[in-house]
């Protein structure tokens, strides 16, 4: 696409005066001078009023959807979603119909001064096509999805976050459509590049455009043209162009000229190869249920899963939390430049850090035994996410000791799905290595945890959600005795 520009570039005078591109065309695709992003009037500054800093940025986004927005959430769903946004990562939002998973993208991608894109997913998705679209070669043009349509949308936008969240991602087989995007979003110190059809398609249009642009110039050598029309009214240059090209008809010039143009404007929209912005977010929202497809070990290995509740379950600690308090600053979003937001990079590499040593443990202990592997990358994905979450829990002592346990309730939990009754790798019964699992949480956890107003200020301990795993298959043994983080 690079050599594609500085073709056009050198051959912009003559693509304006023949009206392959409009004055507004070449701003957006071709000039080096991009205009500059205006801040709208009635936005704070994340720089100026908020001083850059997230852990007030969480407290206004959480007062600002709730007074302005009259969204229930807890500052905990708040805290945690700025930080998974923060983490380049895929986010998947789990729940049923109503409890605020698409809420929550839109409310937060108004409040930052961002876009949200919400793209249905159909249940006949099969292949990446489905998602990021398909060249025609009869048309000669690439067809763009909803999905890609938002990603060259960003691309074209850099100064403004965009959330782009595929919702109910489940309906289809996410490792159909969805493996191989997700795959190169593991690429960590350069914008990933997605293929959208064969490079030479673009090479062999962009060689035969500079032909044209050769032959057009020719033809009309010292004559004065301004626009296509006074091309073809002109008789001298149309004649010489119709010689060299071998062709004597003029509405034949006016179909190629709208083919051509035609061809150059979907090759600037959609090149061969795009790059993921770094102003780009991608969320999944899922239901799960009978209609619905369960994660593969490869995507869930890859993600994190945020479970909601429903909002009438925590709605009145919510309002009592706001009755109790006092904010100083206007009630206004927030616009925060996505370069400021966070930027991709390689995730920390392992080291003997409070987080790291527990997963290891818990991997070593209790997830090898139950055919779960908590591997390096996860690991490191885990302690990308604790580096940002320190950020909005600043004030808070010890809190590591909240990262690690919101990471074995996104990314450790939603692994489970087995018959507990089988037996583990130990010789001991899958559920037996649960129980040992929750005594070793709740040790680690449930002082820290009841020192505090869990649930609304840092969530709910993960020795809680694992023993009503437990509770549920302990109850119904003669019916079904599987375990599943998302029953």
């Amino acid at each position: 696409m690079e050599n594609t520009i500085k073709i056009l570039q050198q051959k912009i005078n003559i693509c304006l005066n023949l009206e392959f591109l409009s004055e507004d065309e070449e701003r957006q695709y071709i000039s080096l001078s991009r205009e500059k992003y205006v801040i709208p009037s009635n936005y704070l500054s994340f720089d100026n009023e908020l001083e850059s800093n997230f852990a007030q940025l969480a407290d206004h986004l959480h007062q600002y959807l709730f007074h302005q927005k009259n969204l229930i959430y807890t500052r905990f769903q708040i805290r945690n979603f700025l930080t998974l946004l923060r983490t380049n990562d895929l986010i998947v939002l789990s729940g049923l119909s109503g409890s605020g998973k698409t809420q929550i993208v839109k409310a937060f991608a108004e409040a930052l001064g961002g876009v949200a894109k919400i793209i249905p997913v159909k249940p006949n998705w099969t292949s990446s096509d489905d998602l990021l679209g398909y060249y025609n070669p009869i048309q000669m043009s690439f067809l763009p999805t909803p999905f890609t349509e938002a990603i060259v949308e960003a691309i074209h936008n850099p100064d403004q976050l965009y959330l782009i969240c595929l919702d109910e991602m489940n309906l289809a087989r996410v490792e159909y459509y969805f493996a191989d995007f997700l795959s190169k979003l593991e690429e960590r110190s350069s914008q990933p590049e997605i293929e959208l059809y064969a490079k030479h398609e673009e090479e062999l249009f962009i060689s035969e455009f500079k032909t044209l642009l050769n032959l057009l110039e020719n033809s009309a050598k010292d004559i004065k043209i301004k626009s296509w029309q006074d091309f073809l009214n002109n008789d001298e240059a149309r004649t010489r162009f119709l010689e060299i090209f071998g062709n004597n008809e003029k509405e034949s010039l006016l179909q190629l000229h709208t083919k051509t143009k035609r061809r150059l404007m979907d090759i600037l929209k959609f090149p061969s190869t795009i790059k993921i912005p770094n102003n780009v977010r991608f969320i999944g929202a899922i239901n799960v249920d009978e209609t619905t497809n369960y994660f593969s070990p490869k995507i869930l290995d890859r993600v994190h899963i945020v479970k909601f509740e429903n909002p009438l379950l925590y709605e009145k600690k919510v309002k009592t939390f706001f009755d109790n308090s006092e904010y100083d600053l206007k009630l206004e979003p927030v616009y925060v430049n996505p370069v400021v937001f966070s930027q991709r990079e390689e995730y920390p590499k392992m080291d003997d850090s409070y987080i790291s040593r527990n997963l290891k443990e818990i991997n070593e202990k209790f997830l090898l035994p139950l055919n779960i592997d908590f591997g390096v990358r996860s690991i490191r994905q885990s302690l990308n996410y604790a580096k940002f979450n320190q950020q909005v829990y600043e004030n808070y002592g010890n809190n590591d000791k909240i990262s690690l346990n919101i990471i074995i309730i996104q990314k450790v939990l939603p692994r489970f799905s087995f018959d507990s009754s089988q037996i583990s790798q130990n010789g001991s019964s899958k559920l037996e290595v649960l129980e040992l699992l929750g005594s070793h949480l709740k040790t680690l956890f449930e002082n820290y945890y009841h020192k505090t107003d869990g649930s609304e200020e840092i969530g709910k301990v993960s020795h809680d959600f694992l023993s009503e795993m437990i509770k549920n298959t302990k109850n119904n043994p003669q019916i079904d005795s599987e375990i599943n983080f998302f029953a």
